[in-house]
């Protein structure tokens, strides 16, 4: 059986931290659950206003949904306990007119 994969990594059993509520996320969402990762949708929207495949995969339980802002803690809280709650990847689907303004992130080793 091929294993799935994502930008040629295997994300099976991995937590993928999707920042945005747009159709863009929910694509995203949608390649992250096909490469066998888990995901956490990150964003301030209430349930109900999300975009409609957003909606869908929160109301399913495909997907959780923080209904709130990103901030750099995150990236060590949603992850898996292997790797020190550090999520595996992290995608920002933003676009440049949404008023949360630019999200820096920092790489550590």
């Amino acid at each position: 059986m091929p294993v799935p994969l994502l930008t040629s990594v295997d994300c099976t059993n991995q937590i993928h931290l999707i920042i945005g509520d747009n159709g863009i996320a929910a694509k995203r969402i949608v390649r992250s659950l096909d490469a066998g990762a888990s995901c956490i949708l990150m964003s301030p929207i209430e349930k109900d206003e999300l975009h409609i495949d957003l909606k869908d995969f929160v109301e399913r339980n495909r997907i959780k949904h923080v209904q709130r802002d990103f901030r750099e803690e995150d990236l060590r809280r949603f992850g898996r306990e292997e790797v020190d709650w550090i999520v595996d990847m992290v995608f920002v689907t933003l676009s440049p007119l949404d008023k949360e303004g630019p999200i820096t992130f920092y790489a550590w080793s």
